[in-house]
């Protein structure tokens, strides 16, 4: 049986437990501690305990500030801040995973939507910089083989039709074995097409990027299993991050708990043909 997405293409059904389809406006008791049991629910924490709470339509990560004074000197903090990371307890291979979602304007933090190898360094990104709420940005990784991932590459910036970032907003990472697309509030801001990206020389350990590969090359592009993950996170640590987040973070004006939204998470399995 096949099922239509709103673009009208087929999505086949995947049999195999590379991917299980649900939503979630996380209830309480949707999201477990680190050492709890969680067999019977799709998110587990692996921040710390109070980190997060849930309830009230929305899960809230939670960006402590750190304990004592804060120093800043050469763009960056002597202490970060404890973010919370909530991950999907079951693994992904191709769909489709909308987020509902309000982040913080607070220069210096990193509100983070996106997929992620836990067996490879595969990942698929939506970033949002609360130093730069007009934007969000996206992001992929692959793993080449003798090689790193590669970065600075394979990122791009988009805007908001209108508000910003601390506003409600509908983002969608949609992958399969062709393409990443992604999106905000319905409209299609970036598609990747695997056929167009270039290949790696899998011999070369220098993460040559070749258009043309006559070497072995494989093309740069995520294939691997992935789980979900959400967080806040503080960059304010080391000085590529924090001026790329336009922090440190300046605990002297920002609340002691720095808060992202997630209202609702809903999965969608499949193929796209």
């Amino acid at each position: 049986m096949q099922v239509l997405l709103s673009t009208g293409l087929p999505i086949i059904p995947r049999d195999d437990d590379d991917c299980e389809a649900f939503d979630s406006d996380f209830p309480a008791g949707s999201v477990v501690d680190s050492d709890a049991d969680s067999s019977n629910v799709h998110f587990i924490a692996i921040s710390p305990k109070g980190s997060f709470t849930t309830g009230n339509g929305a899960l809230e990560l939670k960006l402590q500030k750190p304990d004592g004074d804060v120093t800043a000197k050469d763009g960056i903090n002597d202490k970060v801040g404890v973010g919370a990371t909530i991950n999907a307890t079951k693994p992904i291979r191709h769909g489709k995973v909308t987020f509902v979602a309000e982040t913080p304007k607070v220069a210096g933090v990193v509100s983070a939507m996106i997929l992620i190898g836990s067996d490879s360094q595969d990942e698929i990104d939506i970033e949002i910089l609360g130093g730069d709420i007009d934007h969000w940005q996206t992001n992929f990784f692959a793993t080449p083989p003798g090689s790193e991932p590669i970065f600075g590459k394979f990122g791009d910036t988009h805007g908001y039709n209108d508000s910003d970032a601390s506003s409600t907003h509908t983002y969608v990472i949609d992958w399969n074995q062709d393409r990443i697309s992604w999106s905000v509030d319905g409209d299609e801001v970036r598609s990747v097409q695997k056929s167009e990206l270039p290949t790696i020389c899998m011999p070369c350990l220098d993460k040559t990027i070749t258009e043309n590969s006559t070497n072995g090359g494989q093309t740069y592009y995520p294939t691997h299993k992935m789980g979900m993950q959400m967080g806040i996170w503080d960059a304010s640590g080391e000085a590529d991050s924090a001026s790329w987040t336009k922090g440190p973070i300046d605990w002297k004006n920002a609340p002691d708990n720095i808060k992202t939204l997630i209202h609702s998470v809903k999965v969608e399995c499949g193929v796209v043909q």
